[in-house]
């Protein structure tokens, strides 16, 4: 990421009161990128956040991967390890990556082999896709196209909405993508049931 788009996202970030960025081919310092270090690269960045549910939380994995434009076999790639993992321990996650790829699926202006190649990725591990629409998501001076797709585990797809590709200037050749991740609890609501009302006693009350 160039160092001017870094500082926009930086400013964005703070002046819009945002949580989470997912960022990809980020800066490195000391040779070094934290995360879950078994699902940590120099392409792919995985972090664990808790989401609170009342009294109660949820934990979220939360990746930003790339996937370099050579690649063929989406599960040599580790984005395929963290999924197994998420899928072992019963995990919700979601991913935020560059996919080089094009699907009309996600809003692509055509279908390349690797699209199809990500898109039975996709369907394998039982992801879901959340893009909405076809606002390119990559811009230069010669092309514009969806190359950059949001998935999820199946549960947490509920509480993720607003999904967008936001009109601000990024200074990158990727637009800034947004999306919320609303968590809500049920309500108790009272009501009554009159055939199954005990009258003798509700009469007997004070």
């Amino acid at each position: 990421m160039p160092k001017a788009a870094s500082a926009v996202l930086v400013q964005t970030f703070y002046e819009d009161n945002l949580d989470i960025a997912f960022i990809q081919e980020p800066y490195i310092y000391g040779n070094q990128i934290t995360g879950l270090p078994e699902f940590t690269n120099k392409d792919q960045i995985a972090v664990k956040v808790n989401l609170s549910l009342g009294e109660n939380t949820q934990e979220l994995n939360i990746c930003s991967a790339y996937l370099p434009g050579n690649s063929r076999d989406y599960e040599s790639l580790p984005l395929q390890g963290l999924v197994d993992y998420c899928g072992r321990q019963k995990l919700q996650l979601i991913v935020g990556c560059d996919a080089n790829a094009h699907n009309t699926i996600w809003g692509s202006s055509n279908i390349n082999q690797r699209g199809e190649y990500l898109l039975e990725f996709i369907s394998l591990n039982r992801l879901e896709i959340l893009n909405v629409g076809n606002c390119p998501t990559f811009r230069n001076s010669i092309r514009e196209e969806v190359l950059d797709l949001t998935l999820s585990s199946p549960f947490i797809t509920n509480f993720v909405n607003k999904w967008k590709v936001a009109r601000e200037i990024s200074l990158s050749d990727h637009m800034h993508i947004r999306f919320e991740i609303e968590i809500t609890l049920p309500t108790a609501t009272t009501y009554r049931r009159p055939r199954t009302t005990d009258w003798n006693l509700y009469d007997a009350l004070p």
